[in-house]
């Protein structure tokens, strides 16, 4: 009986467990949905496929009886949607469609094929363009892809929200429209977070949320940010990356940075359909991790055009010899209130700052089911500063 009642209570208490969890967590994907059309007549059962980033099928639906097809649960990344061969008429010719790569953020996108133009139909109202731009934008949300990060120059990716139009950035953070700056939210991958510091190798995008936030990040105030990792799919392909920088041999600054990105299958399965000759395809993933990391150094954090004064050392050393002197009417006076000018020099690099920093994530990726994907993901930041002292989240 003991035993009984000790596996039923463990059973309970992770239901409780898993309930919290899913009921905490936040969807952070996107959609690509919309009608396929040929001279302005709606076609169903016509074979629409996604592809991914690498041009690797994912997926394949069918055009409803009202010509419209969907793909739900995608994670944010870059997509391309096709038809490869569909009649033009019954008894000649046939004709293919091909987006342009699809930039696919947490908004959503909706496509309309027209299999004689080949082209997007933008919709009425507003619409989509060739290369994806965002639809059904019910408030004002930017979003920052990998690419446009690279050019910013900014390693944290919460720093983009500065780059923001109406975000205003101040000594107590940053701020939108009026808002506090303690009123906002940072998610990342749906989930929300206090610690938002990430490489820049490991996101993929970053969405600025400034108004009509969507319900599925809750209530708040303030500005929402929303980061997506990479991953989110267990896929087969390895990648990795690695940056180098370092000023050290031009500037007396030494601003240095190394990060770096890993990311591979860990597990596999046998694949059924190679077993029965449907397929080439003999092991396919069900498990893969990503991994980042960086590590930066720099003498001087902040270098000024115009440089900054340090008082001499011989100056300094009579100071500390005599930090008092007597007045003419026998009371005591600093002695640096008597520094001129020539007690100073002028340098590119103060001698008492420098700063350390480091953060890595770790993202691992199940694959549970055939639309169902398990994450669990990691994050350490650590920092070292003379003004700022040392941290560690």
């Amino acid at each position: 009986m003991n035993i009984k009642y000790t596996l039923k209570s463990t059973l309970l208490a992770f239901m409780a467990f898993a309930y919290f969890i899913s009921g905490n967590a936040q969807s952070n994907t996107g959609f690509i949905r919309g009608t396929v059309y040929r001279d302005n007549q709606k076609i169903a059962n016509v074979d629409v496929v996604l592809l991914d980033e690498y041009g690797d099928s994912l997926t394949t639906t069918r055009s409803e009886i009202n010509g419209e097809y969907s793909f739900n649960n995608l994670n944010v990344g870059i997509y391309t949607v096709i038809v490869r061969a569909v009649p033009i008429t019954k008894t000649s010719g046939y004709n293919a469609y091909e987006s342009d790569p699809i930039n696919l953020t947490i908004q959503g996108q909706v496509l309309n094929i027209d299999l004689i133009s080949k082209k997007i139909v933008t919709l009425t109202g507003g619409g989509v363009r060739a290369g994806g731009a965002k639809v059904r934008e019910t408030g004002t949300t930017t979003t920052v892809g990998q690419k446009t990060a690279q050019k910013t120059g900014l390693r944290g990716l919460g720093s983009f929200a500065g780059l923001s139009g109406g975000v205003n950035s101040g000594p107590s953070g940053i701020s939108s429209r009026g808002s506090r700056t303690d009123g906002n939210a940072v998610y990342i991958d749906g989930v929300r977070v206090n610690n938002s510091s990430l490489t820049q190798a490991f996101g993929a995008q970053v969405d600025i949320m400034q108004a009509g936030i969507p319900a599925q990040y809750g209530d708040f105030t303030g500005l929402g940010i929303s980061i997506t990792t990479k991953g989110g799919k267990v896929s087969s392909r390895k990648a990795a990356s690695l940056e180098v920088r370092s000023n050290s041999a031009f500037t007396p600054y030494h601003g240095n940075l190394i990060e770096g990105f890993y990311a591979a299958p860990l597990f596999w399965k046998v694949n059924k359909d190679y077993l029965t000759g449907k397929s080439s395809i003999k092991r396919i993933p069900i498990a893969a991790i990503n991994v980042a990391a960086n590590f930066s150094y720099a003498r001087e954090p902040n270098p000024s055009y115009i440089g900054y004064y340090v008082i001499k050392d011989e100056k300094l050393a009579q100071i500390e010899q005599n930090p008092l002197l007597i007045n003419t009417d026998g009371s005591f006076v600093h002695a640096a209130n008597y520094l001129t000018e020539n007690d100073y020099d002028n340098v590119n690099v103060r001698p008492n700052v420098r700063a350390y920093s480091s953060s890595a994530q770790m993202k691992l990726d199940f694959q549970v089911g055939e639309n169902a994907t398990l994450a669990a993901f990691g994050n350490f930041q650590y920092s070292n500063s003379v003004n700022g002292g040392n941290q560690i989240m």
